[in-house]
């Protein structure tokens, strides 16, 4: 029997991989422990940990047309996904069965996950879509709100400046003005 010397040893897990993914040139790995490492297959480094559950990390896969990482706990009874350059939770199903296994099926774009009391649970990622959405429109309008303040605080400060100007030139209070820093108060 030949042997072969290892190209790389990564070491950082202080227990047992349960499963691998990879993504690229990005290599994951999912411990007992609950941790999922990243991994940069061209420097052998590690680059992140993920805190993924409170227990071993079963299964493991990355959707690809999102890149999203998707890990399952089997003592935690849940499914996550993941915006792993993030290092954000996007979405988690929870469950009463303990998951054994993940799998993505991507004609219908669900998380089909193994359990072991012998069921297959599906889980749509229309779902994680959709909270993504709604928290972009959430903070589009919180930043359309923000530039309205903004914009209504220049105007009063105008009309502040254009008050203070008048004052030391002793010319009398622009009606304009006046009537501009009323409409102000009143939005």
């Amino acid at each position: 029997m030949r042997t072969q010397a290892a190209l790389a040893t990564l070491r950082g897990h202080s227990d047992a991989i349960s499963c691998l993914a990879l993504d690229g040139n990005f290599l994951f790995s999912a411990s007992e422990g609950g941790d999922v490492r990243l991994w940069d297959l061209h420097s052998f480094g590690a680059l992140s940990t993920l805190r993924a559950h409170d227990g071993p990390v079963s299964g493991m896969l990355i959707v690809p047309d999102s890149g999203w990482l998707v890990t399952c706990g089997s003592t935690d009874h849940c499914v996550r996904v993941w915006d792993y350059g993030a290092g954000n939770e996007l979405k988690t199903w929870n469950h009463t069965d303990s998951f054994r296994c993940i799998a993505l099926k991507r004609s219908i774009s669900h998380i089909v996950a193994g359990t072991e009391e012998h069921n297959l649970v599906s889980f749509p990622l229309s779902e994680v879509s959709d909270k993504i959405r709604a928290r972009k429109e959430a903070a589009e309008e919180e930043a359309r709100e923000a530039e309205r303040a903004a914009q209504k605080a220049a105007q009063l400060a105008a009309v502040v400046a254009d008050k203070r100007a008048a004052a030391e030139r002793g010319a009398p209070a622009d009606a304009g003005a006046v009537v501009a820093s009323a409409m102000l108060r009143k939005t």
